[in-house]
C-alpha cells in the first residue's frame, strides 16, 4: 500500500512538472513576435509607371525577419530577426543572398538604422535589466565595428523607445510608446528632448539627404504621411493613406510605397496612389513594412506568415 501511495504521489508530481513545463513554454512561445517573411523583388520605375519582378523569399524560415533597411550603398540588407528567444540585427549580402548576425550581444535589438556621417548602426536595445515595474528598458543605441572589436554608445536616454531615425549626426527622431499609442520626439544629442507630434506610426523615414523627417499622423480617422523640416520644424501633409496603414517607404527621388492586404501602392512624389501589384504567394499574407534601395531597382517587402 505504501509503496502505491509513493508511486501515485511520484507520478502527480511527475504529471505537475509536465503541465508547469508545458505552461513556460507556451508563455515564452507567447512572447515570441509572429512570424514574417522578407520578399525581395526587381523594380523598374519610369515615367510615373512602375514594373515589380522576379519576386523571391529570402529569408524562407519559420519566425519574425522584418524591419528591412538597405545599406552600404543597397549592397547589403540590414534586418530584425528572432531566434534563439531574442532579436538580433541581421545583414544579408545581397550578391550571395547569405545572411548573419551583424553583432553578437547578449541583450536583443531591433530597428536597424543607417546613421548620417557615422559608421555603423543605430539601434533599439532592451536592456538585460528590467525596470522596476518589470517592464523592459529601451534605448537608442550605436553599433560599430572597428578591428575586429564591437563597440557600442548609448545615444538618448530617453526610455520606451520603440522606433526612430535621423536627420543628421547628432539629431535624432524617436518614436516613445505612451500606452496605446507612440508619440513623436526630437532630440539633438546632448540637449533635452521635445515632443513634436501626438498619436504618430511606427515608421519613420528621411530624405535621401537626411533634411527632412516623414511619419504617419495618426489623431484623426483618415491617417496621413506628414513631412517635418528638421531646421525650422514646420510640417505639412503629403498624403493620406489607405485605410489602416501605418507602414511606408519613401525611396531615394520622392516617391511613396505602401502595402494594403495582398496589394502594393506605389505613389509618384506624394501624388495619388496607384496599384503595383497583387501578390499571390502561397503561406504569406498581409504587407506591412517595405524597403526600397538607393537606385530603386530592389524592392524588400515584408510578408506575414499564415
Amino acid at each position: 500500500m505504501k509503496k502505491l501511495i509513493i508511486t501515485l504521489l511520484i507520478g502527480t508530481q511527475i504529471l505537475i512538472s509536465v503541465q508547469a513545463e508545458g505552461e513556460t513554454a507556451q508563455e515564452k512561445e507567447s512572447t515570441a513576435p509572429a512570424g514574417t517573411e522578407i520578399v525581395l523583388a526587381s523594380l523598374k520605375v519610369s515615367k510615373g509607371q512602375v514594373k515589380l519582378t522576379n519576386a523571391q523569399n529570402i529569408t524562407s524560415r519559420t519566425g519574425y525577419d522584418s524591419q528591412p533597411a538597405f545599406m552600404e550603398k543597397g549592397k547589403a540588407l540590414y534586418f530584425t530577426r528572432h531566434i534563439n528567444k531574442q532579436t538580433d540585427i541581421y545583414r544579408m549580402d545581397l550578391k550571395t543572398r547569405v545572411a548573419a548576425p551583424y553583432m553578437q550581444t547578449p541583450e536583443s535589438e531591433y530597428s536597424a538604422t543607417a546613421i548620417a556621417g557615422r559608421d555603423g548602426i543605430s539601434v533599439v536595445r532592451v536592456e538585460l535589466d528590467k525596470k522596476e515595474d518589470g517592464t523592459d528598458a529601451q534605448h537608442v543605441t550605436w553599433l560599430h565595428k572597428s578591428k575586429r572589436k564591437n563597440h557600442s554608445g548609448l545615444m538618448s536616454d530617453l526610455d520606451n523607445i520603440g522606433y526612430h531615425n535621423w536627420t543628421g549626426k547628432n539629431k535624432l527622431w524617436m518614436f516613445i510608446i505612451n500606452g496605446e499609442q507612440g508619440d513623436l520626439y526630437y532630440q539633438t544629442i546632448g540637449k533635452k528632448p521635445k515632443k513634436m507630434a501626438v498619436n504618430i506610426g511606427r515608421t519613420l523615414k528621411t530624405d535621401a539627404k537626411y533634411k527632412d523627417l516623414y511619419y504617419v499622423d495618426k489623431s484623426l480617422d483618415e491617417w496621413w504621411i506628414k513631412k517635418i523640416d528638421a531646421k525650422k520644424f514646420k510640417q505639412s501633409k503629403i498624403i493620406a493613406l489607405p485605410k489602416g496603414v501605418e507602414d511606408f517607404a519613401r525611396d531615394s527621388k520622392g516617391n511613396f510605397w505602401c502595402g494594403q492586404g495582398n496589394t502594393l501602392y506605389y505613389s509618384e512624389k506624394g501624388k495619388n496612389w496607384m496599384i503595383v501589384k497583387e501578390f499571390s504567394i502561397p503561406g504569406l499574407t498581409n504587407i506591412t513594412r517595405i524597403a526600397v534601395n538607393p537606385k530603386i531597382n530592389q524592392i524588400a517587402i515584408i510578408f506575414d506568415e499564415v
